[in-house]
């Protein structure tokens, strides 16, 4: 009745295991990274110890010894009230006020720390400038009025405006490229009319003549152009200048002679745009002189200043004295011109 008859002894080994846990202060100061490293921990003894530490400060560990409770926490961070205040800038310098917040843009300027944290944050505001972003070209004018030249400055009214560029008349044409962003001006190209009229020869006096010299002609052009001034048609019109008389000579006298010339009634043709004309004196009787100053020939008769009109002494053909009287013996040229007058 519970009184010991015989023994049975067997050992047994009780198992290690961690009876307290310990948790270390809080790492404030470290800020190095640590070598990650995977293992096992075994207790050493049956009530051995466990400790828990943080390797680094954004690493936290509350513990609750009467409900045996451990937290672990990452540490958090409250920046300062004045950070979070946004400083706006404007910087369209045509509007210094935007009223549509589509023109606004916040940039974050954050402080980070050693393990990527968000330490602070300054956020700017932006308001964005005003500009063009779209170019459009205008179809071609066929308008043919003038421009007025006006002087101005072209602002964009918004981020993303549109300027457009106009032909104000049709001898402007552009081309707008969509590939490359390009605009390319031209200015308007059109056939001009070019015809060579046959030669016109104003050579009135004589046609006949064959001309060979290449400077008696001249090109008149007949020329048109448009509203804006440009050369439309040329026609081109070549005229042989008329052959003429440019120097008049002559000989003046040529002494003694006293041939007679025979007259005609010949036209004397000029052979060229240049040509010279000669009056010459045929005989004694007539005489020339040029007055280069006043362009002037002037013609004249010989006139004969030596007339021998000596009277001789009267010869008495009769005793009467009242049957005296005188004769004229009278000598002429072979031109009719008397020369010699004698009385007697």
């Amino acid at each position: 009745m519970g009184h010991t008859v015989g023994t049975d002894t067997k050992t047994v080994t009780l198992p290690y295991g961690f009876k307290t846990f310990t948790i270390s202060n809080e790492n404030t100061y470290d800020t190095t990274d640590s070598v990650a490293s995977g293992g096992s921990i075994i207790a050493d003894n049956t009530q051995d110890t466990f400790t828990f530490k943080a390797a680094n400060k954004w690493l936290k560990f509350i513990t609750d010894v009467d409900n045996d409770t451990l937290s672990i926490a990452h540490k958090l961070h409250t920046p300062p009230v004045d950070w979070n205040k946004a400083r706006e800038t404007n910087k369209n310098a045509d509007d210094v006020t935007s009223n549509s917040e589509n023109d606004k843009l916040i940039l974050h300027d954050i402080v980070w720390d050693e393990a990527a944290h968000m330490l602070e944050d300054h956020p700017h505001t932006y308001t964005l400038p005003y500009g063009f972003k779209f170019i459009t070209v205008d179809n071609a004018s066929d308008a043919i009025t003038d421009l007025t030249y006006t002087g101005a400055t072209i602002a964009a009214e918004s981020t993303q405006d549109t300027v457009t560029f106009k032909p104000a008349n049709k001898w402007v044409k552009m081309s707008g490229n969509v590939t490359d962003d390009s605009i390319t001006f031209g200015h308007l190209v059109q056939d001009i009319d070019i015809v060579a009229s046959t030669a016109s020869d104003l050579n009135v006096i004589d046609n006949t003549v064959t001309l060979t010299d290449s400077n008696n002609k001249i090109n008149v052009q007949d020329i048109s152009h448009d509203e804006a001034g440009h050369l439309r048609s040329r026609k081109d019109h070549i005229y042989t200048l008329p052959y003429g008389f440019k120097f008049i000579t002559t000989n003046g006298t040529v002494g003694d002679t006293a041939t007679d010339i025979t007259s005609n009634t010949n036209v004397a043709i000029a052979l060229n745009t240049q040509d010279t004309f000669s009056i010459d004196v045929g005989n004694t009787w007539i005489k020339s002189a040029i007055d280069v100053a006043n362009r002037k020939i002037t013609l004249y008769h010989y006139v004969k200043n030596d007339i021998d009109t000596t009277a001789s002494s009267a010869t008495d053909f009769n005793s009467i004295s009242t049957g005296i009287f005188s004769l004229n013996d009278i000598s002429f040229d072979e031109a009719g011109h008397m020369i010699a007058n004698k009385a007697h």
